[in-house]
């Protein structure tokens, strides 16, 4: 893959984002982070959590805006349904997520984080969905799965991002660190969760996930 990396030791797989410096999605980015998940299935034996994480100090800037520029009707409707896709396949891991957010979190970042099962976060890192301030109402639909209706609506009213202690506050992030202490932090969650039965682990993603609906 070009746009994704994947590293499996120990029973947890360590999904990477690497299209700097924003690590921004383009079509092949969301076609290959969903592959990079639904490819867990088959490596199942050897997974029992994962770990979704991005290279450098940026987690998702959201959309590249080069390849949305004079798009047509159909290419938009195209690009909607890659981000569908996508997000369905990290909502639908066979294993718990871990969102390690090391950077900003915003747009499409956003809404990956919201689909993670635990988010631990960066002290720089920031969290929002901004897309009013270019006249488009994306993520809206995962606002709920991070903050209160009332903080979700003045976020995507307003385009303000908030920091990681204020998510934090709102139970969406569980733990806050500095960025060069981040992934030691989301193996720490990542190994107690190894350590539950596996089976019970996939039992419970799906029994979560049909709660949810």
């Amino acid at each position: 893959m070009e746009f994704v990396r994947t590293e499996i030791k120990d029973y947890i797989a360590t999904i990477t984002l690497d299209n700097p410096p924003a690590n921004a999605f383009n079509t092949q980015m969301y076609h290959e982070v969903g592959q990079a998940f639904n490819r867990l299935n088959d490596r199942i034996d050897e997974v029992r959590v994962a770990i979704l994480t991005g290279k450098g100090k940026i987690f998702c800037g959201g959309n590249d805006i080069n390849e949305l520029n004079g798009a047509s009707v159909s290419e938009m409707n195209n690009a909607s349904a890659s981000f569908n896709e996508c997000l369905a396949h990290v909502y639908n891991s066979p294993v718990p997520v871990i969102g390690a957010i090391n950077g900003a979190a915003v747009g499409t970042g956003f809404c990956l984080a919201a689909v993670c099962d635990i988010l631990v976060a960066a002290e720089e890192a920031k969290f929002g969905v901004p897309e009013i301030k270019v006249g488009i109402l994306g993520g809206l639909a995962f606002l709920p799965l991070m903050v209160p209706q009332k903080v979700g609506k003045y976020m995507s009213l307003t385009g303000a991002l908030l920091s990681a202690k204020e998510m934090a506050h709102y139970g969406a992030v569980r733990s806050v660190v500095p960025r060069e202490q981040l992934m030691e932090e989301a193996m720490k969650y990542a190994s107690r969760l190894k350590q539950i039965p596996p089976l019970s682990l996939r039992a419970w993603k799906k029994a979560y996930n049909l709660v949810e609906h």
